[in-house]
């Protein structure tokens, strides 16, 4: 292909426009990237907050992002050992305009990507890199948990008894965040969900995950030294994790940005939180892929590697149908916007 040729793009053409379609120019892969065939995209609330909120959206607009699951058209000379023409592989990435998903040909970044294995489906694959990197480089990069680079694992973590609470189990990134300290052998872990969630987070995190529904307060019993949000909403999870019985020196991750208004109301979004915290208590705001040591083999060797050895399982997600990628993308958008997405991902057949 060359840079002349064009392909479509779903997403907007400038801060707060409505979502549209529209051509872009088909780049060429360098020597270290893969040029592929977008065949269905994960969808999350970024989208939603970049077409409501025009958040980090350039003057001249970009297409969406999330989850791509593609098919491979061309391979960079430096990764033809890792790759070929033909293959399907999924990835997470965001860092410019020709990386994003929702576009019928997408650019990939060396190491945002794998191949797909042969036990998850198009769809099943749809649902993955973009919560299971968040879950995994913020226990490991943010909130220092160690974590390995094998599963399973040699030998059990240094301290299994960690206090751990995984605020909001029932997301997507609450989903693998207990899979994924389930599998590193930690045995002293608690999340919160909605009680409809309770059998699969059981099924997924062991008969020693404690679970605690989210509607009502913590016992006081509940103190952890490491919380986990896993939603980032400024009255539904950062306010109630505020007023935990937290130690001093104890570590809160909360997913930026901020949602305010609540889930299916949301008014705005914000890059911090002005909710105060206990003194001494740590509150962070993950930075993805500052992690030199994981980068170049989170997505690339333990995400497949994972998956295919049925460590950690995919979550729950529901097709989006439609007569075109636009189509499918204002109904995903609209779904978000009224909070009637719960403990699924929404994935869009391109």
């Amino acid at each position: 292909m060359t840079s002349q040729q064009t392909h479509l793009a779903v997403g907007v053409t400038a801060p707060f426009t409505p979502l549209t379609s529209f051509p872009r120019l088909t780049p060429a892969p360098n020597s270290r990237q893969l040029l592929v065939k977008t065949l269905a995209v994960g969808f999350t609330p970024l989208s939603q907050w970049q077409v409501d909120f025009g958040l980090l959206v350039p003057q001249d607009g970009l297409a969406l992002g999330g989850n791509l699951v593609a098919e491979v058209l061309q391979v960079g000379s430096e990764l033809d050992k890792d790759v070929k023409v033909g293959d399907k592989i999924f990835a997470f990435q965001f860092a410019s305009k020709d990386v994003k998903p929702f576009q019928e040909i997408v650019l990939v970044e060396e190491n945002a990507f794998a191949v797909v294995p042969s036990n998850l489906s198009v769809e099943d694959a749809a649902t993955i890199p973009d919560s299971f990197v968040t879950a995994y480089h913020t226990l490991q990069t943010e909130l220092g948990v160690p974590l390995p680079l094998d599963f399973p694992p040699s030998s059990p973590p240094a301290d299994p008894d960690l206090s751990i609470l995984v605020w909001g189990g029932g997301s997507s990134c609450g989903l693998f965040a207990v899979q994924v300290l389930k599998a590193a052998g930690y045995t002293n872990v608690s999340a919160t969900a909605s009680p409809s969630r309770f059998p699969m987070l059981k099924t997924l995190g062991g008969d020693s995950l404690q679970l605690y529904d989210y509607h009502h307060p913590l016992p006081d019993s509940v103190n952890p030294s490491i919380v986990f949000d896993c939603v980032g909403d400024e009255e539904q999870t950062v306010r109630p994790i505020s007023k935990l019985n937290l130690a001093k020196n104890s570590k809160v991750a909360i997913l930026l940005p901020v949602r305010k208004g609540g889930y299916g109301s949301t008014e705005g979004v914000e890059m911090e939180t002005a909710i105060p915290f206990a003194e001494g208590v740590e509150v962070i705001g993950p930075t993805f892929q500052q992690n030199e040591t994981l980068k170049p083999i989170l997505q690339r060797k333990i995400m497949p590697d994972v998956f295919a050895d049925g460590i950690i399982k995919p979550t729950p997600y529901r097709i989006i149908d439609g007569s075109s990628s636009l189509e499918k993308s204002e109904k995903a958008l609209a779904e978000v916007r009224n909070g009637t997405v719960r403990g699924e991902k929404l994935v869009i057949k391109v």
